[in-house]
């Protein structure tokens, strides 16, 4: 272990993420234990089933409030950062491998849920058939799901602006709309 740098991830004025350099080419990333385990097998899953480069994970491991993924390190900018010095013909390229990847994505098929009464197909959750995480949803880091199928995944989140009541009447009865569909 050569160095230890350690930079943060900034989501609303807390750390939601930190990464230590410990040299190259290894990352320590510590983030929230459940979401470390969902992005670990995600890693894992897109990494054995297409040609995306993705970090190689070394190792995961978690206490009672962490989750610690031990990573390849790949060298890179931030897209965010350099996008604005990008010709028009660089930024085309971007989105064009962009979308090559999303395409590559969607050929995989659905994995079978390990140990779990979820459907074989149609279910939607972690690659592994846990529950999954979206930070704009549920900013607590706990796991979100399984749910069987979109239907009831809908159905959760039309409860999720339920909760707030019916303030914008457009909305309530678009929403009541999908939900008879």
């Amino acid at each position: 272990i050569l160095s230890l740098r350690p930079t943060a991830k900034r989501l609303k004025g807390r750390v939601v993420v930190q990464l230590n350099l410990l040299g190259d080419p290894v990352v320590l990333k510590t983030v929230p234990r459940q979401l470390g385990r969902a992005e670990t097998e995600a890693a894992q899953f897109v990494s054995q089933h297409t040609s995306i480069p993705v970090p190689r994970v070394r190792d995961y491991w978690g206490d009672d409030k962490n989750g610690y993924i031990l990573t390849d390190y790949v060298p890179g900018e931030c897209l965010g950062a350099v996008w604005t010095d990008l010709s028009a013909a660089q930024r085309a390229r971007v989105m064009q491998t962009l979308a090559g990847v999303v395409r590559e994505l969607r050929t995989i098929p659905q994995p079978s849920p390990r140990g779990s009464d979820l459907p074989r197909a149609g279910w939607l959750g972690s690659a592994r058939g846990n529950g999954s995480f979206d930070v704009l949803i549920n900013q607590r880091n706990d796991a979100i799901g399984p749910w069987p199928d979109e239907r009831t995944f809908n159905e959760w989140r039309i409860s999720l602006y339920k909760m707030f009541g019916d303030a914008h009447q457009p909305t309530a009865e678009r929403l009541a709309q999908i939900q008879d569909e």
